[in-house]
């Protein structure tokens, strides 16, 4: 993640720069408010894309097939933007899928990712934030949103 924030000339996201992303210029736990609402983002879907395909959730995590996955009401991971309750605002412009879809690295020390991802049962919003897994780990679970500097005049 980091290197291809590097090739696009930008840089992986602190964890800070993140979640205040994520939170929108009212400062909001969730994109939407402060209180969790079922589907509006797409996070703590009922259905894993590794059980459907595998019939076991715990493995085929590298098949290239789990993004495609379809559930009984859509694909598990949809494009960005097309769940239009999951925007952090800021004026007239909005940042979409902040929580769910993909969880997104971001930069820490021993690696992290936020948000959560489609599959993942966690109510914590723009709180969001899994440590366990070392810098170089990936799975159809991960994305990456960069950050670039505002240059000053």
């Amino acid at each position: 993640a980091k290197q291809v924030c590097e090739q696009a000339g930008k840089r992986l996201c602190l964890h800070s720069e993140w979640r205040n992303a994520c939170r929108g210029e009212e400062n909001r736990k969730f994109p939407y408010g402060d209180s969790y609402r079922q589907g509006a983002c797409n996070v703590h879907r009922f259905e894993h894309p590794a059980k459907l395909l595998h019939a076991d959730s715990a493995i085929g995590h590298l098949d290239p097939r789990l993004s495609l996955v379809q559930a009984s009401d859509g694909p598990l991971l949809r494009p960005t933007g097309t769940t239009p309750t999951c925007a952090s605002h800021w004026g007239d412009d909005a940042v979409y899928d902040m929580v769910g879809n993909l969880d997104e690295w971001v930069e820490k020390k021993s690696g992290a990712f936020a948000g959560g991802f489609y599959a993942r049962a966690t109510k914590r919003g723009c709180g969001a934030l899994i440590t366990v897994h070392p810098r170089k780990y990936l799975d159809y679970s991960l994305g990456v949103r960069c950050c670039k500097d505002i240059a000053r005049r």
